[in-house]
């Protein structure tokens, strides 16, 4: 990575409308994994059937293509009631750089809001981007994950780029170890067995620790938490905390840390530009 930061280019926005057929979708600038929620798709539909036309999509000019930045959702609405005339839509001028980073932000911010992991893997995505030298706090804003997280980020993908023949799968809770540093997992699941998966260690858990079970360990909520983190240990609480609030920052990793545990990732090379503004 460079030391200069290559800053982001104006941004012109225009309102108008356009052919559904006429947007296109790419792969980079698509944030959220897996299959669109359904029944968000069917309430959107009724929406348009009831009332018509819904908030603008937001498109990114790139020469003669429209490219959705926002609004995947919305387009699958349209889909869905039948709807055959244009859409309004809030097309940006600016460059490839900024576009990624108006795509991340409004995606972070949809009323169908990313899942931390989500949040955490666009994040990791645009640290990887080719030649844009995002700075920390321009990723904070536009994923919503801290610039902690960030610094670490990009400290693991330093380490990375020096490996030949890396395998990078996108998801920032696997890349963020080496595979050596882990157990073998088993093969990805679906989502009626991961959901499955949780359902059973939810209840087993409960088991344990709902005092108003019988079998529960203690009514004292202090005396669980500790047993938890020190169980799970100092890595697995500050992974935790990544995964459940899309990054921690700075300020309170001391409180994460405050069962005298040292806060610092073991393995993790320390963030060289660890200026707050870069």
């Amino acid at each position: 990575m460079t030391a200069e930061t290559t800053k982001a280019s104006a941004v012109h926005r225009e309102k108008t409308l356009v052919p559904p057929k006429g947007i296109i979708i790419r792969a980079d600038f698509v944030a959220r994994k897996g299959a669109q929620d359904r029944a968000h798709v069917r309430t959107l539909a009724q929406a348009v059937k009831n009332h018509g036309a819904l908030d603008p999509v937001l498109l990114w000019r790139d020469g003669a293509a429209l490219v959705l930045l926002d609004g995947a959702y919305r387009l699958a609405a349209y889909r869905a009631a039948g709807w055959r005339g244009d859409v309004p839509a809030i097309v940006v001028s600016c460059d490839r750089r900024t576009a990624l980073l108006l795509a991340a932000g409004a995606n972070s911010k949809d009323k169908v809001g990313l899942a931390p992991q989500e949040k955490a893997d666009l994040a990791w995505r645009l640290v990887r981007e080719p030649g844009m030298n995002f700075s920390k706090p321009e990723l904070a804003r536009a994923t919503g994950i801290s610039t902690a997280t960030i610094g670490r980020m990009r400290a693991r993908w330093r380490v990375l780029e020096r490996v030949p023949d890396v395998e990078i799968t996108g998801n920032w809770w696997r890349d963020r170890v080496d595979s050596a540093d882990e157990a073998e997992r088993p093969g990805p699941m679906s989502d009626a067995q991961r959901r499955q998966a949780v359902d059973e260690l939810v209840k087993r858990l409960r088991d344990v620790l709902d005092w108003r079970k019988p079998g529960a360990a203690t009514r004292d909520s202090t005396l669980t938490y500790e047993a938890l983190h020190v169980a799970l240990g100092p890595q697995h609480v500050r992974a935790f905390a990544d995964w459940a609030f899309g990054g921690i920052g700075e300020e309170e990793v001391d409180e994460w840390g405050s069962f005298a545990v040292d806060d610092v990732d073991a393995g993790l090379e320390t963030d060289a530009d660890d200026n707050p503004d870069f």
